[in-house]
């Protein structure tokens, strides 16, 4: 889908397709007639239009052609919806890269220091998860971490939360923000939880978070170590249904730890392969790994022990 927008009489054939498709102009045509006096003619240059602009594509039966939807009503909607945040955020495009752009704050110090690994990041992404983006990505860069939290609908959040992805945008904080993490890991951390937005709408949080922090690599070693030892007896009685939803419970009672350590043990053992195939299939456990749940929550407990902890850490 090209960045171009749809105009309101384009939106009626959208919604003629999206009801029923394939569907020929002499179709589209016949179903127009209830709502607007347009003239064949006008309705085929509509057509064309969406055709350039690639949200309709159209193939060949009985030597005739036939359109059909290239996207669906949810993607469009969030595509305009983009545009609208924009113009209140403030839309300036401040850089470019191949598949970035960059609004908001323009602090072209700290959006080189982003953009130097963003691309590099997404080029892993892609190969891990078998994910392409159709579109270039929006990344704004707010002038206050307060400007930050309100673009997020909260009025207040902890000190800690400087990005964030919502909108189809990731959100950054200014750079004097990150005083104890690497901003461009939390910007690759963002950017995974973007994409298994779209691979899986549905994807369990700490599915979802564990992915996106293993992938990140902003937790080291010794910070999920310290954080398992500390929560040993959570280790002892591993429950996938207790991983809080709620973003800030499941930092500050360090899930992020326990959830990487999850995603650590499926692809040392599994593969990429698998943890794609559960992304699209969570509730499909049996057949991806070969184990019931029970199964699988005893052999991660193991991998916890032999490569975070020891058993004299128990």
């Amino acid at each position: 889908m090209k960045d171009e927008k749809i105009t309101e009489s384009e939106w009626q054939i959208m919604r003629i397709l999206w009801g029923n498709s394939p569907q020929s102009s002499a179709q589209i045509i016949s179903q127009t007639a209830s709502i607007n006096t347009w003239s064949p003619t006008t309705i085929k240059t509509f057509i064309s239009r969406l055709v350039d602009k690639g949200v309709i594509g159209f193939r060949l039966e009985n030597n005739k052609r036939v359109y059909f939807p290239l996207v669906t009503e949810k993607q469009c909607v969030l595509n305009e919806m983009k545009s609208i945040i924009h113009m209140i955020y403030g839309g300036k495009m401040n850089y470019e890269t191949e598949h970035f752009i960059f609004y908001g704050n323009d602090d072209q110090e700290f959006i080189h220091q982003l953009s130097s690994t963003i691309e590099i990041d997404l080029e892993t992404l892609s190969h891990h998860l078998d994910f392409q983006f159709t579109q270039k990505q929006s990344i704004y860069l707010h002038s206050s971490q307060n400007r930050l939290f309100s673009a997020l609908g909260m009025t207040s959040a902890p000190s800690w939360v400087r990005v964030a992805s919502m909108w189809n945008i990731l959100h950054v904080a200014p750079k004097e923000t990150f005083t104890n993490r690497i901003s461009n890991r939390l910007l690759h951390h963002i950017l995974t939880e973007s994409i298994l937005y779209q691979m899986n709408p549905n994807l369990p949080y700490w599915l979802q978070q564990g992915i996106s922090a293993y992938e990140s690599q902003w937790l080291t070693f010794d910070e999920i170590k310290d954080s398992l030892i500390k929560n040993s007896e959570m280790i002892n009685h591993l429950n996938l249904n207790n991983l809080s939803e709620n973003f800030q419970l499941f930092r500050e009672s360090n899930r992020h730890e326990l959830a990487y350590s999850l995603i650590d043990y499926m692809v040392k053992n599994h593969g990429y392969h698998a943890l794609n195939d559960f992304v699209n299939h969570p509730n499909d456990m049996k057949r991806i790994f070969g184990t019931d749940l029970q199964t699988f929550l005893k052999n991660w407990r193991a991998y916890i022990i032999s490569q975070y902890l020891g058993d004299e850490n128990l």
